[in-house]
């Protein structure tokens, strides 16, 4: 589905469509209301005035149309509806009193919930490959890509094809396809790969596509941590960036840069600190000179993480804490005795569901050898609260997060003063867990010892560096 991956060329247009998407076409196709057995679903979502979604099996012997007019939904439209109903349902919204029932089931491996599907489906029923206005193709080729409609997906893009005149054009086509088959649920990795294949085969005049269909590319190669397409990704988009125009290069300056930051990061932990001055060498050998300072500036972007590794094989000291729930005998943290994982929590966070199952994931599977611990700090609220002093906040926060998020770890709770600007504005002050670690999750030995910073976003990574820690294993990036 849309996640804003790539496509920096069309921000402007992307924050145009999402205003009309989200506030005109809600008014121009108002929904049937549904019937009252629907109201009573588990679990129903509710799309600004849009159609009603119910997601949870309650509806599953009646169809889509039975209870949503679609009629006046273009393809656009379709996209966006779909896009905010897997959105809703990876977030977890629900829409009755139970708050704790989060779809933590869901990952970008799973296919659309059945009633979503269904939704799109006779959304996509009300358009054609050969009846999509020029304009819509790509949102088309979104909703059947979204699908694994291959067929009309193939004539859609057969038709767009022919209606691109150049290698340029026809590279944006292409790209928008790897980029659908990426968004889709489940991931689309042959198709996507398939249009990669694709778009490599165009002349010298695609090359911005293939700038920013490396980036996307390198997510899912970094997610899925394999380092050897890690590496040649993050090299053919630096040799594909250095061929470009000048006048395109400015274009191409924010994929390129996160690729080659992204790409650093990922083989910072398999190859260490050292990796950094190879990158560098073998950048700079595929940049001309011009250039020379944007490659700088992209290695020099991963300075932070070069500081992070380096403080591998250091005893963390205990962090300071206003409050301490259910952290055992061992009260404070991080503290020697087992290998222990620290997790910055943000009680706020809307888009975590995933990493709280990660999280329960590893406490299952590593019962007696590792210990979670939450972290986090005072913000003055909690969702749904009114303002809270940091007496009631400590008790608060833990009931939310045994509660709400069903989370049964260890948490350690800093009060963080404000910060108080000069028109009277407060924000949340640095913690001290941001300034000694600046990461998301920190995993220590059996001493105490730092042995890996990271985050949760790449399951096969944070498992790769678990394992090791739990088995007395250096990461390479500690050598």
């Amino acid at each position: 589905m849309p996640s804003n991956r790539g496509g920096f060329l069309y921000a402007g247009a992307t924050i145009t469509m999402f205003v009309v998407l989200n506030l005109v076409v809600p008014f121009r196709a108002k929904a049937q209301h549904a019937p009252d057995e629907l109201s009573n679903a588990d679990t129903i979502l509710r799309l600004g005035h849009g159609p009603i979604i119910p997601i949870t099996p309650a509806d599953s012997g009646r169809t889509a149309s039975a209870y949503m007019d679609f009629s006046r939904y273009t393809p656009a439209a379709c996209e966006r509806m779909i896009a905010n109903a897997v959105g809703a349902v990876y977030r977890g919204w629900t829409s009755g009193k139970d708050p704790t029932r989060w779809n933590v089931e869901l990952d970008d491996d799973r296919a659309l919930p059945p009633n979503v599907e269904r939704a799109a489906r006779a959304c996509a029923a009300q358009f054609t490959p050969a009846t999509v206005p020029a304009e819509e193709i790509r949102a088309a080729v979104r909703v059947y890509a979204a699908l694994g409609d291959e067929a009309r997906l193939d004539e859609t893009m057969r038709r767009w094809l022919s209606l691109s005149p150049d290698a340029f054009s026809r590279g944006r086509a292409l790209f928008e396809l790897l980029s659908a088959n990426f968004d889709a649920r489940p991931i689309r990795v042959a198709q996507m790969l398939a249009a990669a294949s694709a778009l490599d085969s165009l002349p010298a005049g695609a090359d911005l596509w293939r700038v920013e269909a490396g980036f996307v590319l390198a997510q899912y190669w970094i997610k899925h941590y394999d380092l050897q397409r890690i590496t040649q990704t993050g090299e053919a988009a630096a040799k594909t960036y250095a061929r470009l125009p000048a006048a395109q290069r400015g274009l191409a300056y924010a994929p390129i840069l996160f690729t080659m930051v992204d790409v650093g990061q990922a083989l910072l932990d398999a190859y260490g600190i050292s990796v950094l001055d190879t990158l560098r060498r073998t950048v700079r050998a595929t940049f001309p000179e011009a250039a020379a300072a944007q490659v700088d500036q992209m290695i020099e972007t991963l300075v932070a993480s070069r500081e992070q590794i380096k403080r591998y094989g250091n005893v963390a000291t205990p962090l300071p804490a206003a409050f301490a729930y259910d952290l055992g005998e061992r009260t404070q943290r991080p503290a020697p005795g087992r290998a222990m994982l620290l997790y910055r929590l943000d009680p706020n966070c809307g888009d975590c569901a995933m990493q709280y199952a990660e999280l329960k994931s590893l406490a299952a599977r590593y019962t007696s050898g590792l210990e979670i611990t939450l972290v986090t700090q005072t913000q003055g609220f909690l969702p749904g609260t009114e303002v809270l002093t940091p007496a009631e906040e400590g008790p608060a926060i833990r009931k939310f997060v045994r509660d709400t998020l069903g989370l049964p770890f260890g948490l350690l709770i800093e009060d963080v003063p404000f910060i108080v600007v000069d028109d009277g504005r407060k924000f949340p002050g640095k913690s001290a867990f941001t300034d000694r670690y600046g990461s998301q999750v920190v995993l220590l030995d059996r001493d105490a010892k730092i042995r890996w910073l990271g985050d949760l976003t790449s399951r096969p990574r944070v498992e790769e560096a678990v394992r090791r820690v739990v088995t007395g294993t250096d990461m390479p990036g500690a050598r």
